[in-house]
């Protein structure tokens, strides 16, 4: 079980069949992405704009928020995470 702070967020099962679902990497990092991408929604920080664009705040500092759009192809996140796809993307998927 994958916790955030205290709270039980995604077993390790479900972040894997995310990974498989989604075509990611089934690596200690990228189940741990997973997870916290899981606690984003979890905890509502994640607010749809419209199609293709969303919000979403940060965990720790909760006057910042990072915005999410989809293409046809991809996501962009203008978060500072240099790994793609970021937590924030994860979330919005």
């Amino acid at each position: 079980m994958f916790t955030f702070g205290y709270s039980p967020v995604m077993n390790l099962d479900d972040a894997r069949s995310f990974a498989q679902h989604s075509q990611l990497e089934e690596d200690r990092p990228a189940l741990r992405r997973i997870a916290r991408a899981s606690a984003l929604c979890h905890h509502d920080l994640v607010q749809c704009l419209d199609a293709s664009s969303f919000i979403v705040r940060s965990q720790n500092e909760p006057d910042m928020q990072y915005q999410v759009v989809s293409g046809e192809d991809s996501y962009q996140c203008n978060c500072p995470d240099p790994i793609v796809p970021c937590k924030h993307i994860i979330a919005c998927r």
